[in-house]
C-alpha cells in the first residue's frame, strides 16, 4: 500500500510543476503547439472522475469513486473547487453516505468547506503562479516521450490522442531533478521495491485538432502487490488499478461567487 501512497504523491506534485524542452516527435511538436495555444487562456473549468480499484485473492474488492469540478478564473483571481467523496462499494455492493469537501480562493485568500463548516487561511503569495490546471498537466505530459496513437472524437470535439508511457523510475528521475530533497521529505529515501510493483502508468491528451487546447485527460495506473497471508502460510496478490479523466472547458461563462458562510470562516494560522 505504500507503493500507491508514494506514487499518487508523486504524480500529484509532478503535475504542478513548471514544463521541460519538448519532445521533438510529431506528439511532443503538437505538445508544445498546445502549450503555446494555453498561453491565451485565462479562464477554464474542468469536471473530473477517477477510481481507486482494489481486488485482492479470496473475492474481496473495493472501489473507491471520486468525482468533481473545478472552475479557475486568473484574471479575477478566483478559484473554485469540489471534490466528492463518494461511498466505497464492496464487492459491488455500496455504502451509505460520502464525503464532499470544497475550496474557493479570492486573491490570496482560501476558503474550504467540508460538512458545512468553514475554515480560511491567507497569505500565499504564490498561489496564481502557474495555476491553470489544463496547461499545468500539458507541461507535465512533454517531460515524456510520446506519441500520436488516433484521431477521435471526444466532447464533441474533432481531437489528435497523444499517448505518454513513463515508468516509474522515469517520474522519479524527474522528481529528483525539479525538487531534491521531496522523497526524504516524505519518508521515503528510495524507490528500490516499489516500482517492481507498479506493472504500467499509461497518460493520454486528448488535443483539439483546431484550436490545439487539450480536450481530455486521462491516467491509468495498474500495480500488483504481494503481503503474507494472515490466515496462514503463503502470500495474498493484490491488484490496484488507479484511473480518472479530467475534461476541459474554456468556452462557457462563469462567475466564483463566494457562498455568504464563508464569510464567517476560521482563521487558521
Amino acid at each position: 500500500m505504500l507503493a500507491v501512497v508514494v506514487l499518487i504523491a508523486v504524480l500529484a506534485y509532478l503535475m504542478f510543476m513548471q514544463p521541460q524542452a519538448p519532445q521533438v516527435s510529431e506528439a511532443g511538436k503538437l505538445l508544445a503547439q498546445s502549450q503555446v495555444a494555453l498561453k491565451g487562456v485565462v479562464k477554464e473549468s474542468f469536471t473530473y472522475e477517477g477510481t481507486v480499484a482494489i481486488d485482492s485473492e479470496g473475492g474481496v474488492s473495493i472501489k473507491l469513486p471520486v468525482s468533481g469540478e473545478g472552475k479557475i478564473d486568473t484574471v479575477n483571481e478566483r478559484m473554485y473547487f469540489k471534490i466528492n467523496m463518494e461511498s466505497p462499494q464492496v464487492n459491488s455492493v455500496s455504502e451509505q453516505g460520502g464525503t464532499v469537501f470544497e475550496t474557493y480562493t479570492v486573491g490570496t485568500t482560501v476558503y474550504m468547506n467540508y460538512a458545512d463548516t468553514w475554515a480560511k487561511y491567507s497569505g500565499y503569495d504564490k498561489l496564481w503562479e502557474g495555476s491553470e490546471f489544463s496547461k499545468k498537466l500539458v507541461d507535465f505530459s512533454t517531460s515524456f516521450e510520446s506519441k500520436v496513437t488516433k484521431k477521435e472524437k471526444v466532447n464533441g470535439k474533432d481531437t489528435i490522442k497523444v499517448t505518454i508511457n513513463p515508468t516509474l523510475e522515469q517520474m522519479a528521475n524527474e522528481l529528483a531533478d525539479i525538487a531534491p530533497g521531496l522523497s526524504e521529505s516524505m519518508g521515503v529515501s528510495s524507490f528500490e521495491g516499489v516500482e517492481k510493483d507498479v506493472k504500467s502508468i499509461v497518460m493520454d491528451v486528448w488535443i483539439d485538432q483546431t484550436t490545439f487546447l487539450p480536450v481530455k485527460v486521462g491516467i491509468d495506473i495498474k500495480v500488483q502487490t504481494q503481503s503474507l497471508n494472515p490466515a496462514g502460510s503463503g502470500v495474498v496478490n493484490t491488484a490496484i488499478v488507479l484511473s480518472g479523466t479530467a475534461s476541459f472547458d474554456y468556452d462557457t461563462p462563469f462567475n466564483i461567487v463566494l457562498p455568504s458562510a464563508a464569510k464567517d470562516a476560521i482563521e487558521i494560522s
